[in-house]
This record gives structure tokens, C-alpha cells and sequence, in this order.
């Protein structure tokens, strides 16, 4: 019986504890040597053939292989490996840039130091909340610089003019009427005098957009638990067709989403639920844009599902049912 442990103990056993940060990090390595290999092949003047198959496939073996040794080294000593091997997740966003058509150094530049940007918060070893608003803030910043780099610089056609004129006028769109977004509007005019009105109300739309990345991190740091996948969640939203394309375009779909993120954020993502906060933001929901009122079941039923003796305590949902009604 000594005899077979002793054989059993001296057969080498291989650790897989390092297997999927390695996966994780050489991934992450080739997909920045694969967006450099096309931004170098990109400038004017690099005259180095990087747009042939072998300067791309030696860059992103290059960048794999670099990026994973570094890895390892530093982690060596780690007892989280896998873990710390999650601040790379960011560099994957630098896909977006890889499988667009288009040619735009300026929007490479700032994907790429918005991914370095979160790489380098998520490995800080600061306080929890600090990372957390240090991540937030890049969230909001990173996509604003993209919409604001492909916005429409002048009047919009249809729903997008209307919503530009009555900011400038304080008047009523078609039904329902949106209320509140010239209210918004006009204030912004007045507080931003750059640009002509049109540009002004199209920027507004952008930080409308963006405002909302940062509490969708915040719903999905809370659900998840984890920095890095919440900050991809929120990336993913930022960058996804359907916002990018109307936060570039005077409409009034950014804001309805930005009250969606919002009410979602206090529901999900707060701590602690503030019952009447959520009743006023979602109560000046309604004055934008009615499908709000498609969220009022699902919220009810969480609400009574989280507490379920809510009803029967009527001096707390009371004043917050009036505070929700008020704006209408």
C-alpha cells in the first residue's frame, strides 16, 4: 500500500488552474494584434505591408504570446489566476472596430484607449466604490466620443426636425406629444450655446444615450457580481446598432432608454430601493414616452415579490403612487 502511494504521488500532475485565464488573455492579446495589424495597415504613413496575411498572422501570434507570458508572470504568485485574467474581457471590444467596413483612425483611437482605460481600472486595487465610479465614468465617456464622432451635424428629416423645432419653440410634437423632451430641450439650448440649434438638440441626444451605459453597468454589477462582464454588458449596450444609431440622430428614443436604464437602476442596481425616487422618475417616464407604461406589471409584481406585506402598508405606497401620478 506505501509502495502504490508513493508511485501514485510521484506521477507529475498538470495544474489546470491556469487553462482558462490563458484562454482568456492569448484571446484577448489576438484580438489587439489583429486591430493594430489594421489600424498600421491603415495610417497613410506606415509603409509597412501590414495588410498582407503574414505581417497580420505574425502580429497577432506576437500579441497572443506577449500579452499571455506577461500574464503569467505577473499571476505566478496569484492565488486568483482565473480571476485576474477577467481585466483583459475589455480588449475584446476592440472587435467592433475589426469587423466594420468602414475606415475611421479617430474611432480606433479611442476604442483602443477606452479598452486600455477599463483594463486598467478593473486591476486597480483601490477601494470598491472608486473602481466602480472610475469604470462608470469611462463608460460614459468612451461612447459619448463615439457618437459625438459620427453625429449628425445638422437638421434631421421627419420625427428628428420635429423634435429639433419644438425644443427651439417649446411647442408639441405629433401624439402623444413628448412634453418633456422639448422642456429638456430648451433648457439645454439656452445652457450650451455652441453650434446651431439643430447640432445642439442632436449632442443632447448623445448624452442622453451615453447617461445610460453607466447604470446599465451599475444593474449588471449589481445582478453579476463582477466588474469585468458588467462593463462588457454595458459596452455591448453602448455599442449594439439600435442605440449607436439613434444616439447619432435627433430622436427621441435615446431619453426613453436613458429612463429605462434609470428605473431598472433603482430597481435592480441600488442597494437600497427608494420607493418614492422610483416613483418620480418613473412618473416623468410618462410624460416622454408612454411605453413606459408596459414596465408598470413587471414592476408592481417585483415590488410585491420583494415585499410582499407592501399593500398593506398604504402610508408608503401611497404618497409614491401621488408622486408617480404628479407629472401627468
Amino acid at each position: 500500500m506505501n509502495s502504490r502511494t508513493v508511485q501514485d504521488n510521484s506521477i507529475p500532475t498538470i495544474s489546470c488552474s491556469y487553462l482558462p485565464g490563458t484562454i482568456v488573455v492569448s484571446g484577448a492579446g489576438a484580438v489587439l494584434g489583429a486591430f493594430l495589424s489594421r489600424v498600421l495597415a491603415e495610417i497613410p504613413w506606415v509603409v509597412w505591408p501590414f495588410y498582407r496575411w503574414g505581417p497580420t498572422v505574425a502580429m497577432i501570434l506576437s500579441a497572443s504570446t506577449l500579452l499571455t507570458l506577461a500574464w503569467r508572470h505577473r499571476t505566478s504568485h496569484s492565488a486568483s489566476r482565473s480571476l485576474s485574467s477577467t481585466s483583459f474581457l475589455p480588449l475584446y471590444l476592440l472587435l467592433l472596430y475589426l469587423v466594420r467596413s468602414e475606415i475611421d483612425l479617430l474611432q480606433a483611437g479611442v476604442l483602443l484607449g477606452g479598452a486600455l482605460a477599463l483594463c486598467g481600472f478593473l486591476r486597480l486595487r483601490g477601494s470598491h466604490s472608486d473602481q466602480d465610479w472610475l469604470i462608470a465614468l469611462t463608460l460614459f465617456l468612451v461612447p459619448l466620443a463615439f457618437y459625438l464622432g459620427t453625429l449628425t451635424p445638422a437638421v434631421g428629416t421627419r420625427d428628428g426636425y420635429e423634435l429639433q423645432a419644438i425644443s427651439a419653440t417649446l411647442g408639441f410634437a405629433h401624439p402623444t406629444g413628448y412634453p418633456l423632451f422639448p422642456i429638456l430641450g430648451r433648457l439645454w439650448i439656452a445652457l450650451f450655446p455652441l453650434g446651431s440649434i439643430a447640432w445642439r438638440i442632436n449632442v443632447l441626444c448623445a448624452l442622453f444615450a451615453a447617461a445610460s451605459v453607466p447604470l446599465v453597468y451599475g444593474t449588471a454589477r449589481r445582478i453579476l457580481g463582477h466588474r469585468s462582464f458588467a462593463a462588457l454588458s454595458a459596452l455591448l449596450f453602448a455599442f449594439s446598432h439600435t442605440l449607436w444609431t439613434q444616439a447619432t440622430h435627433p430622436e427621441k428614443y435615446t431619453l426613453n432608454a436613458l429612463f429605462v436604464a434609470l428605473v431598472l437602476y433603482l430597481v435592480f442596481g441600488h442597494p437600497r430601493l427608494q420607493l418614492r425616487w422610483l416613483a418620480l422618475v418613473y412618473g416623468l417616464s410618462l410624460t416622454h414616452h408612454r411605453t413606459m407604461l408596459m414596465l408598470a406589471p413587471a414592476l408592481a409584481l417585483y415590488l410585491l415579490w420583494r415585499d410582499p406585506g407592501l399593500l398593506r402598508r398604504p402610508r408608503e405606497w401611497m404618497p409614491a403612487l401621488g408622486i408617480a401620478l404628479a407629472p401627468l
